[in-house]
């Protein structure tokens, strides 16, 4: 690439992408709850990059909780589950805001 036609306008637009549901002013949370796979810190990080990740939940006005994010795993074939990591730092999903 010549540097001479080089377009900056072109570059700092795609350098920072516009933010969706799942941008990073959710929380990600780590709780225990209905559900959840139950790992140590270890299991997880011994998960392969593509059998784990995080998904955002959704706000729920029943139980008064904001958007967050959680960890997830694939499990039995093609199933995602909700993981608790029992000895990372707890942190529980933040309320709605009323």
């Amino acid at each position: 690439m010549n540097s001479e036609h080089f377009d900056v306008e072109y570059v700092e637009a795609a350098k920072a992408p516009a933010l969706d549901a799942c941008g990073d002013e959710n929380l990600l949370c780590n709780y225990p709850g209905p559900g959840f796979l139950r790992l140590r810190w270890a299991e997880w990080c011994g998960l392969a990059r593509d059998c784990k990740g995080n998904w955002l939940e959704l706000p729920d006005a029943a139980q008064q909780r904001a958007a967050h994010k959680v960890r997830v795993a694939i499990v039995q074939g093609a199933a995602m589950a909700p993981v608790y990591v029992v000895d990372a730092l707890r942190v529980d999903p933040p309320a709605l805001a009323v």
